[in-house]
């Protein structure tokens, strides 16, 4: 949740505890106390010495998945920190043994950092690669954050309508996790992962669609999250609402939406045409024109049994409608 001193104490006295041990654990200890030490001792590391010490650590790993796993990790901390160089320098160093790793998480982070080095469609194909293997481990903070560099991508291009789509799915996952952090600890947790920046990104393109040439700075500062009301209000999109009733927008995210889920059924008139004799796939076809009119990722159909009991009869998840 952004509380890094308490966790590099509790760590420091975990490690001392297994000072005369060499196992799993005291390995992972270490390798958390490197990350907090990268994050929070950003510009005074003198990262020719550490990254040495990363290395070590790595060495020390009987599973390569795991040691694979940490370097990547390590990576990607200094590629969003500007550090590319000493970023490949790791992954050169993992690079030069001819890993092969099964694990799904492994090949996410290696994807993930592809996405992050490489430009134009190679860029685009690796994060999208990513986007795949990220719905398996079911990691939604890694998810959220292919998002948001998805969006952007294409933000960069000029292609506002398909970063706005990127952008609030990111925002979605922000507003869902956020919300399961204890509500002490949420204003911290939020601002500690920067999830202002999808938020502001919208703000932005909202500006492109409204035409208007200067970019409001009173709404850029609005955006600034200072107190528990302010991160409430930016949860629940209050400042995008003009942009998801901007008609021009929202066609463009329609055709988005219908391209990238494979949305067939368009209008009323497709769902008469396409009726069966099986009710199931009436219904199918149902839940898919009302996701598609709402934008929506995830949809329900849900009856009543006469006696306060629901049952979900119909349901849709991106491409996946059972």
């Amino acid at each position: 949740v952004g509380l890094l001193k308490e966790a590099k104490e509790y760590l420091t006295k975990a490690l001392k505890a297994y000072e005369k041990e060499e196992n799993l654990l005291k390995l992972k200890i270490k390798e958390f106390l490197v990350f907090i030490k990268l994050i929070d001792e950003y510009g005074e590391i003198n990262l020719e010495e550490y990254i040495e010490y990363i290395k070590s650590i790595a060495s020390n790993y009987k599973n390569y998945s795991n040691k694979v796993d940490y370097i990547f990790s390590c990576a990607i901390i200094l590629y969003d920190q500007g550090y590319i160089k000493y970023a490949l320098r790791l992954v050169d160093y993992i690079y030069q043994d001819n890993w092969i790793s099964s694990s799904d998480r492994v090949k996410l982070k290696e994807m993930y950092f592809k996405g992050l080095m490489f430009k134009g469609d190679q860029k685009l194909a690796f994060l999208y690669e990513t986007l795949k293997l990220v719905e398996q481990v079911n990691m939604r903070k890694v998810q959220c954050r292919i998002y948001i560099r998805l969006g952007d991508y294409f933000n960069e291009a000029g292609q506002y309508n398909f970063a706005a789509y990127y952008y609030f799915e990111a925002c979605e996952i922000i507003r869902d996790i956020t919300e399961e952090i204890p509500s002490q600890y949420r204003l911290k947790y939020f601002k500690f992962n920067n999830f202002i920046k999808p938020f502001e990104k919208i703000n932005f393109i909202k500006h492109k669609y409204f035409e208007e040439k200067v970019y409001d700075e009173k709404l850029k500062e609005n955006m600034n999250i200072a107190s528990e009301k302010d991160l409430k209000e930016v949860l629940q999109f209050k400042k995008f609402i003009d942009l998801l009733d901007n008609k021009k927008f929202m066609k463009s995210m329609g055709k988005i939406y219908d391209e990238f889920f494979s949305i067939k059924i368009k209008r009323q008139r497709d769902i008469i045409s396409n009726l069966q004799c099986d009710s199931i796939k009436n219904l199918k076809l149902i839940i898919q024109y009302i996701a598609s009119k709402t934008l929506a990722t995830e949809a329900e159909i849900v009856i009543a049994d006469g006696e306060n009991n629901f049952k979900t009869i119909a349901s849709l998840t991106g491409n996946d409608i059972r």
